[in-house]
């Protein structure tokens, strides 16, 4: 199967630019996908917009405002994750989105904070939202997932700090526990925006955007309760947004700029050891411009789905069979 490629949409009135995507596949086969759009990034007419997909159809529908309608404040990065509920044919849909407060006036990045929100009939209604955590600028990017403790966990990041923490959330308590910063060399490189990742016997790793022009990466053999010292990988990247995604075969599969400087090319990178060394690559977009921050996930027909930025203009959706890679 080759790699085929479509839009969300053409165009969008009022919001020509998008950013920070996230894709998820609902127990009924329905994908879904988040991000923000508006006049530009950290504009207070910003919201979080949402779109569906069934596997027959041909385009994207019902793409509308879930967030930022009703409180006039840049929203940002968004991520998505699909479960079942409780109750026999209960759904849950997570969503989580950043928000500027407008209130320290210290920069864009630097006033946020981290929402989560719930859906139980298929993302057209929401809870209202919750903090993750009371803290500014403590941020996420990428999507959860949930440990062999049955626990939910999703990397955060701190812009003021740049440092990442592994955010774990119990069931039973309704509560979240905040485990690190992970540890850094002494020159402390910033390393923000994980990715995390897991294998059947327990082993997470955490793989980092930072400034340093290449990918960083730490592991965990405790649940996420200590990291190592985080370290360099062979990848390149421009200190750009990366995601990840496990196979049942055992590969790792990366989505990111392969490069020191610039946002192209957008590659899929392809590790047969847990991110030791890095084989082959598939080009997802060469041409000038800006491809970034994107998402992946492993589909229920065994698909790997990603959506990214394409332009600043468009999000795409991609997806391709990873036998092919």
């Amino acid at each position: 199967m080759a790699l085929t490629k479509e839009f969300l949409y053409d165009r969008l009135p009022g919001y020509p630019s998008c950013h920070g995507s996230t894709i998820a596949q609902r127990l009924n086969g329905e994908f879904i996908a988040a991000w923000f759009g508006g006049p530009h990034e950290n504009h207070p007419e910003t919201v979080v917009l949402f779109g569906r997909k069934r596997p027959q159809d041909d385009e994207w529908r019902d793409i509308r405002a879930i967030a930022g309608m009703t409180v006039p404040r840049p929203y940002g990065n968004a991520a998505l994750f699909v479960e079942p509920g409780k109750d026999e044919n209960e759904e849950v849909i997570w969503l989580f989105f950043i928000r500027s407060e407008g209130r320290h006036g210290s920069g864009w990045c630097l006033d946020c904070m981290t929402y989560y929100c719930r859906s139980t009939d298929g993302g057209w209604t929401w809870s209202p939202p919750r903090l993750l955590k009371d803290q500014w600028s403590f941020l996420i990017k990428n999507k959860p997932l949930r440990l062999r403790t049955g626990e939910l966990a999703i990397p955060a990041y701190s812009d003021r700090e740049d440092n990442s923490v592994l955010c774990v959330y119990s069931d039973e308590i309704d509560e979240w526990t905040f485990y690190g910063p992970v540890p850094a060399p002494p020159e402390r490189p910033d390393i923000i925006q994980a990715t995390l990742v897991a294998w059947p016997d327990g082993e997470l790793q955490m793989y980092f955007r930072t400034s340093t022009g290449f990918i960083w990466r730490s592991q965990s053999f405790d649940d996420g309760r200590t990291w190592s010292v985080a370290t360099p990988t062979e990848l390149p990247n421009p200190d750009s947004g990366i995601d990840a995604v496990t196979l049942p075969d055992g590969r790792l599969v990366m989505v990111y700029n392969p490069t020191k400087k610039g946002r192209t090319p957008l590659w899929i990178r392809v590790s047969e050891d847990r991110g030791n060394t890095w084989g082959r690559h598939l080009v997802l977009e060469d041409e000038p411009g800006e491809y970034s921050y994107p998402a992946i996930i492993l589909a229920q027909d065994g698909l790997l789905h990603i959506t990214y930025t394409h332009r600043r203009e468009r999000i795409c959706h991609a997806w391709l069979d990873p036998n092919d890679l």
